[in-house]
């Protein structure tokens, strides 16, 4: 056998691990409570819930972060240690003298208003008899005394002392104690992923995937402050569903009237960017020379931000393609006033049979229709989207075309 140093016994991982899946499965069950109920942490138990009916839950919390050959979780056993000092801890509980339990019908009349949940990470398996006999009870295939029966064989087959002594100590019980006890006990298997279960339970309150996390990094850092200071002022933590709302209920609001989240990072362009119709409407008022690389470049990645982004949204549900749709509307229309006021005097001079209108002033107009669009700062579900945002909106529209800056850019580019 090989002996473990002193620093590896006094080492405080498993401990640091279980303390965070303790509180971790606290915060869940506030995220689940109903109105009405109070959620404690290491007040009645490890974690409780008064219910508003006046019945309660009594949550047990084990973790281990021993594995097995497949590196999972190893199994709860029939003869877990951990199983047999939680229904020991229980049988204390309920028959604490000090709470004027010490009758079999005050004890009754306390387990029926209980439920008692053992919740672990530990996994089930078939060979836990115990958990099956349990099963087999609650669905009334067996009586009391084939679960006492069972209980009797384990204590008489186990050679751990402590375990026999718990196995022992519960088998004291009279079997309307045992019988309604074992009614009211749960096992909750398997509980790896609590992170993951919170998460989702912030997505149920109709909180947009993209902003998950940082609802749960702001929740989890409130309730940990609020239980420090408790703690620090020996005040027991306990949380009623009408706190816990007034401290979440504002994060959710703000979280859900945030505004877009933008994406820095854009999808590849493929292709030749001369090809591109905006940029050979830029080229045609001479904005950019087909030489100037670098600037098609800056350009061509300014459209493929927007494009990215605007996909983006739509995939992960920030906007909707109505939205969508509005956006473009509403920035067609922009760029409608502004084409209207710029070429107002030109149009007036053609419809009046003026022949004196030069390409130069054509030119100068339709730069300076460009340039004015430019200053724009484009909004989107509240959300101000900045130069280069806007910039890329101008040219996706300019690309299929929707909008162009020559007079005639409808009849020229294929409308």
């Amino acid at each position: 056998m090989t002996l473990k140093s002193f620093q590896d016994r006094v080492s405080a991982d498993h401990n640091i691990a279980a303390d965070d899946f303790h509180y971790y499965y606290f915060l869940y069950t506030l995220l689940k409570m109903k109105i009405g109920d109070t959620v404690g942490l290491e007040v009645k138990d490890d974690i409780h819930i008064d219910l508003s009916n006046g019945k309660q839950v009594l949550i047990q919390v084990k973790h281990s972060i021993q594995k097995n050959k497949s590196n999972q979780t190893i199994n709860l056993t029939e003869l877990d240690i951990d199983l047999w000092k939680t229904l020991s801890n229980w049988k204390n509980m309920i028959d604490d003298t000090t709470q004027q339990r010490d009758s079999l019908e005050s004890q009754i009349k306390y387990i029926n208003k209980t439920k008692f949940i053992l919740l672990s990470n530990k996994s089930y398996s078939s060979s836990n008899k115990f958990l099956i006999i349990l099963d087999k009870f609650k669905s009334k295939e067996v009586m009391i005394n084939d679960v006492i029966r069972h209980l009797t064989d384990l204590k008489d087959k186990t050679q751990d002392s402590t375990i026999k002594g718990y196995i022992n100590f519960l088998l004291k019980s009279q079997k309307k104690w045992l019988s309604n006890f074992f009614k009211n006990l749960e096992f909750k298997l398997d509980e790896e992923n609590i992170i993951d279960k919170i998460k989702s339970t912030i997505r149920e309150n109709r909180i947009p995937e993209y902003r998950i996390d940082q609802v749960f990094y702001r929740i989890d850092s409130n309730v940990r402050l609020q239980n420090y200071f408790q703690a620090q002022n020996r005040n027991k933590i306990l949380i009623s569903f009408e706190q816990f709302e007034k401290m979440v209920i504002p994060l959710f609001e703000e979280e859900r009237n945030q505004g877009l989240v933008i994406k820095e990072r854009t999808e590849n362009f493929s292709g030749d960017p001369l090809d591109q119709l905006f940029i050979k409407q830029l080229l045609d008022i001479e904005i950019i020379e087909s030489d100037e690389i670098f600037e098609i470049i800056e350009l061509t990645n300014r459209k493929m931000l927007a494009y990215t982004n605007f996909k983006y949204w739509e995939h992960e549900g920030s906007i909707t393609t109505l939205q969508k749709k509005e956006f473009d509307k509403t920035s067609i229309e922009m760029w409608q006033v502004e084409f209207n006021s710029h070429y107002r005097k030109i149009k007036r001079k053609i419809k009046k049979g003026n022949c004196e209108i030069t390409e130069e002033e054509l030119l100068d107009t339709a730069q300076s229709l460009y340039d004015a669009l430019l200053k724009y700062n484009l909004k989107l579900c509240n959300t101000e989207l900045g130069q280069e945002i806007s910039h890329g909106q101008l040219y996706l529209l300019a690309d299929k075309p929707s909008i162009g800056w020559k007079i005639n850019w409808e009849n020229e580019y294929g409308i």
